[in-house]
C-alpha cells in the first residue's frame, strides 16, 4: 500500500474530532430552540402584564363607578385608562387602552342603565333606574376595558411573526 492510500485509511479510523463536527451539526439548532423558548417566554410576560392590567383597571372601575353620571364619565374614564397604562408602562410603545361606559367611548350614555346579552356584548337602553331584563338578569352601568396593540421580542425569530406579536384583552364590568 502506498503512502497516501495509508494515511487515506488512518484518517477514516480516527474519531479524535467526531464530538466537535457533531456539536458543529447540533448547536444551531438547540441554540434557534433557546432563543424561540426565550421570545416565548417574553409573549407570554406580556400577556400576563396585560392581564394584571385589565384587572387592576376592571378593579378600580367597579370600586371608583358606583355614582358615575355623564358629568363625571370623562374624569372617571381617564382615571381607569391612567390605572391600565400605568401597569402597560415600558412594555411596550404600541399598546393602546380604550374605556367605554355603556358602549359609548365619550361616556355620554353613563347616566343610563342597560341591558347587556351576547359575545361580544350587545348593549339595550333600559332607562334611567335599574329594571328586569329577561330571565334572572337587571340592567345596570358597564365599562368596558380594552387593552390592543404589539410587542416586539428581543431576539430576531420575531421576524417569524412579521416582527412582532401581537397582545389583547379585554373586561366589561358591571359598576352599578
Amino acid at each position: 500500500m502506498g503512502l497516501p492510500l495509508r494515511r487515506a485509511a488512518l484518517l477514516r479510523s480516527d474519531r479524535s474530532g467526531v464530538a466537535a463536527v457533531e456539536f458543529a451539526l447540533v448547536a444551531p439548532l438547540f441554540l434557534l430552540l433557546i432563543v424561540g423558548l426565550v421570545d416565548l417566554g417574553i409573549a407570554y410576560h406580556a400577556k400576563l402584564r396585560v392581564n394584571a392590567a385589565i384587572s387592576a383597571a376592571s378593579y378600580y372601575a367597579f370600586q371608583k363607578g358606583q355614582g358615575l353620571t355623564a358629568a363625571t364619565a370623562p374624569a372617571y374614564k381617564t382615571s381607569v385608562e391612567g390605572v391600565a397604562s400605568s401597569l402597560l408602562d415600558k412594555l411596550s410603545d404600541d399598546l393602546s387602552v380604550e374605556v367605554r361606559i355603556n358602549d359609548d367611548p365619550t361616556g355620554a350614555k353613563a347616566s343610563t342603565t342597560f341591558c347587556v346579552s351576547g359575545y361580544p356584548p350587545v348593549f339595550k337602553a333600559a332607562g334611567a333606574t335599574s329594571s328586569r331584563c329577561g330571565g334572572n338578569t337587571t340592567s345596570g352601568k358597564f365599562v368596558r376595558i380594552d387593552v390592543s396593540g404589539h410587542i416586539t421580542p428581543i431576539f430576531l425569530s420575531a421576524n417569524l411573526f412579521g416582527g412582532s406579536l401581537s397582545v389583547a384583552d379585554s373586561a366589561l364590568v358591571r359598576i352599578q
